[in-house]
C-alpha cells in the first residue's frame, strides 16, 4: 500500500529538469540502481567506479532518444558462487541495455526497462522496470522492480506467478550466451531512491538497493544495509565525480565523462584534389587488445606509412608499412585453446616477429559494367593476416536507401613475420550483403555466408553516423558452430567507432570482448559500399 501511495504522489507533481548522471554500471541511474530517464541523444560516456576490491569500467552510448547501450568490463576479487566455491579474481565482460518506454508528463512518471548483463558471464545478470518522477524542481523520486541479481535482497515471489516465477540457475560462465529464458523471471524486489539537486553542479542521492551482493557478501565485504548515500559534483558540464557510502560499511568512488557526438565540431578535412597519380601519408596507429584475462589492456603504438598509386582511372595500387615504436602485445603468452582453425586467435604471434611490418600491399581494379552495378577485384597482401584475391559486386540505384552486394575471397594465411611468406591454411570465404540506410544517420547491414574458419552464418550490424564524421555501431555474428566450440564469449560480437581527425583522416577501431576464430572475416580496403 505504501508503494502505491508513493506512486500516486510521484504522478501528480509537475515536470522539473535535473542534470542526468550515471550510476556505477555506467547507465542513467541513482548509485547502483537505475532510473527511468535517459542521457541526451548521441551522448557517449565513459565511466569508472570502484569499491570493495572491485572496479567497473563502461562505455555507454545513447543510441537514440530512448535507447542506451553499454559495454562494461569489471575486475572482481574475493567472490564465491552459490555453492560457496571461491574465486580469487574474475575479469567480467557484459553488455547492458536501457530503454525508456514512456516520457514523463505532468501526471505520469517516465518509465523504462533494462537489462544489466545481456550477454556476459551472468555475474551481473539482472533486469528491471523503473519509474522516475519530479517531486519538485530540485527533487526527483524513483521506484522500480528488479529481477535476478536485482532481487537478491528483499525478494518476493513474482507478481504474475506461473512460468515467470521460475528463474533458471545461472552459474558463473564464460559469457556470451543470450539467456532470454531467465529475463524478468524469478523472485522480484523493490528498489528506489530520491535525488536532491541544491545547485547546478551538486546532487545528493539516497538509494534503497535490491542488490544483496550474494557473491561478494562475507568475502569481499559485509552487506549490512540496503541503504546507500551518494554525492555528485560536476566540476564542468561533461565531467561527473561521485563519492558514495555503500551497504552500511563501504566507501566508493566513481567518475564519468560524457561527449555528445551530435554537437562535436566537424573535423573532417576538406575534399582533397589529387595533383598527381601518387599520394602518401605518415600517420600514427594503435593496435589494442582489450579484456585479456592476464592484462585487461594491451596495445601497440607506432607510425604507419600509407601510399596509393593511381595507375589508371580504374586501377589503383596501395599499401601500408608499419613501424612499431612501443607497446606490449608481444607479452601475450596465453596460447589459443580454440578447436577451430586459428584464423584470428593467434593474432599475438604477429606482434612478436619484428618491429617493421608490411601490413598490406594490393592492386585493385574498379569497374561499372552495368548501370547501378559496380565491381571490384583486389589482389595481394590484403591485410596483416591474409593474402589472396577478393572480388565484389554491388547493386545500388542512385538515391535508393537499399543496396545489395556479393563478395568472394580466395585466401591464404600470411606468415607471422608480416612479409611475403605464407602459411599452409587456405580458405574460400564469401558473403551476400544487404544494406539499408534507415534515415537519420542509422544504418543496417546484414551479411550471410562463409567465414574464415569455414563456418557458415550471418552478421547483423547496426550503426549510427553523424555529419561531423563520427560513427558508432555494434555487430553480432552467429554461425553453425556451437557456443561451446566457439569458446569464451560464445559468439563473435563487438562495437566499432570512427573518430574524424583533421590531419590523419579518421581513426576507426573495432572492440571485441574476446578475439576468437568463429565468425571472423577478412579485412579488405576499398569495399564498394559506403554509408555517406
Amino acid at each position: 500500500m505504501r508503494y502505491f501511495v508513493l506512486w500516486v504522489l510521484m504522478a501528480t507533481w509537475p515536470i522539473a529538469g535535473q542534470a542526468q548522471h550515471y550510476n556505477t554500471y555506467g547507465m542513467p541511474g541513482l548509485i547502483d540502481m537505475s532510473v527511468a530517464s535517459s542521457a541526451p541523444d548521441a551522448e557517449l560516456a565513459f565511466s569508472v567506479a570502484t569499491f570493495a576490491s572491485r572496479t567497473r569500467g563502461s562505455a555507454t552510448f545513447q543510441l537514440s532518444d530512448r535507447m542506451s547501450v553499454s559495454l562494461r568490463y569489471a575486475q572482481l576479487r574475493n567472490l564465491h558462487d552459490a555453492d560457496g566455491r571461491p574465486y580469487d579474481q574474475i575479469f567480467d565482460r557484459s553488455f547492458g541495455l536501457h530503454y525508456r518506454l514512456f516520457d514523463e508528463t505532468t501526471h505520469r512518471p517516465a518509465v523504462a526497462i533494462g537489462v544489466n548483463d545481456f550477454v556476459g558471464t551472468g555475474i551481473y545478470a539482472g533486469e528491471y522496470i523503473v519509474a522516475t518522477k519530479a517531486l519538485s524542481p530540485q527533487i526527483s523520486g524513483t521506484l522500480g522492480l528488479g529481477w535476478g541479481r536485482l532481487a537478491s535482497h528483499g525478494g518476493f515471489p513474482h507478481p504474475l506467478g506461473g512460468a515467470l516465477g521460475d528463474r533458471p540457475d545461472a552459474p558463473i560462465g564464460e559469457g556470451g550466451a543470450v539467456t532470454t529464458a531467465a529475463l524478468f523471471h524469478g523472485d522480484t524486489a523493490v528498489f528506489g531512491g530520491l535525488t536532491y539537486q541544491p545547485h547546478d553542479d551538486v546532487k545528493v542521492i539516497l538509494e534503497y538497493s535490491s542488490d544483496g551482493y550474494r557473491a561478494e557478501n562475507g568475502s569481499a565485504f559485509d552487506h549490512q544495509s540496503p541503504w546507500n548515500l551518494g554525492l555528485i559534483y560536476w566540476p564542468r558540464p561533461d565531467l561527473q565525480l561521485s563519492a558514495q557510502y555503500l551497504y552500511g560499511n563501504e566507501f566508493g568512488l566513481s567518475a564519468s565523462y560524457g561527449y555528445n557526438l551530435k554537437s562535436a565540431p566537424v573535423t573532417r578535412p576538406p575534399s582533397v584534389q589529387h595533383t598527381g597519380p601518387f599520394d602518401w601519408q605518415i600517420k600514427p596507429y594503435i593496435a589494442p587488445s582489450l579484456f585479456d584475462p592476464d592484462a585487461p589492456l594491451r596495445a601497440d603504438f607506432g607510425l604507419a606509412l600509407t601510399g596509393e598509386w593511381r595507375i589508371a582511372p580504374s586501377v589503383t595500387a596501395g599499401g601500408e608499412l608499419r613501424q612499431h615504436i612501443a607497446g606490449n602485445l608481444h607479452r601475450i603468452t596465453r596460447e589459443s585453446d580454440s578447436v577451430l582453425p586459428h584464423v584470428r586467435s593467434d593474432f599475438a604471434k604477429y606482434s612478436r616477429e619484428g618491429d617493421l611490418d608490411l601490413n598490406s600491399l594490393t592492386l585493385a581494379w574498379y569497374e561499372q559494367p552495368y548501370p547501378n552495378v559496380a565491381t571490384r577485384l583486389t589482389l595481394g597482401l590484403l591485410e596483416e593476416m591474409y593474402a589472396g584475391a577478393s572480388a565484389e559486386a554491388l547493386w545500388q540505384p542512385p538515391g535508393s536507401a537499399v543496396a545489395l552486394g556479393v563478395e568472394l575471397n580466395a585466401l591464404q594465411q600470411r606468415g607471422y613475420e608480416s612479409d611475403f611468406r605464407l602459411r599452409d591454411y587456405q580458405v574460400l570465404s564469401g558473403h551476400g550483403s544487404f544494406y539499408w540506410d534507415a534515415g537519420g544517420g542509422y544504418h543496417v547491414q546484414v551479411d550471410a555466408g562463409r567465414y574464415l574458419a569455414k563456418d557458415w552464418g550471418g552478421t547483423l550490424t547496426l550503426s549510427r553516423r553523424f555529419e561531423n564524421g563520427w560513427s558508432v555501431g555494434a555487430f553480432a555474428t552467429l554461425t553453425d558452430i556451437s557456443f561451446a566450440e566457439f569458446g569464451e564469449g560464445s559468439f563473435d560480437k563487438g562495437i566499432m567507432f570512427t573518430i574524424p581527425l583533421v590531419e590523419a583522416g579518421a581513426l576507426s577501431q573495432t572492440i571485441r570482448p574476446v578475439t576468437r576464430d568463429g565468425g571472423a572475416r577478412v579485412h579488405v580496403d576499398g569495399r564498394l559500399y559506403t554509408f555517406d
